[in-house]
This record gives structure tokens, sequence and C-alpha cells, in this order.
């Protein structure tokens, strides 16, 4: 199920994004606000901040076709 619409580079930055953002975040709320409630919002939104960054700067290969297309055209 592929909710966000990610190709497999996009994905695996998602994937990445999380593993490196989460922990960190993680470990900070736990140690100054001494819960872990925080944690499964700060995943949910660091996939969603991993998402929108990948779809920004990972293009697809349509994408970059029609890019070429729009610059020869030009």
């Amino acid at each position: 199920m592929n909710i966000m619409k990610l190709n497999i580079r996009q994905s695996i930055f998602v994937l990445l994004f999380v593993f490196v953002l989460v922990p960190s975040l993680g470990y900070f709320t736990a140690l100054y606000l001494n819960t872990t409630l925080f944690i499964p919002i700060i995943a949910v939104g660091s996939a969603l901040a991993g998402g929108l960054v990948a779809k920004k700067m990972i293009r697809t290969k349509q994408s970059r076709i029609i890019l070429q297309i729009n610059v020869y055209n030009q």
C-alpha cells in the first residue's frame, strides 16, 4: 500500500530520513519532557515531511522526461 505515491528512491530517502530523525528527536523529547508519548507523533510527522522533501528533491523518470521536453521546446 503506497499512500504517499513514492517511487523506490524516494521511499529509501524517507526511510533513512525517519531512521535518523526519529531517534534523535525522540531522545531529546524523552530527556527534556520525561515522556515518550510524542515519539509516534514525531515518527508520523517526520515520515510526512520526508515524503514531501523526497518528492521535491528526487524526481521520477516521467517528470525528468517532461522537463527535458519543455527545455527542448523553448
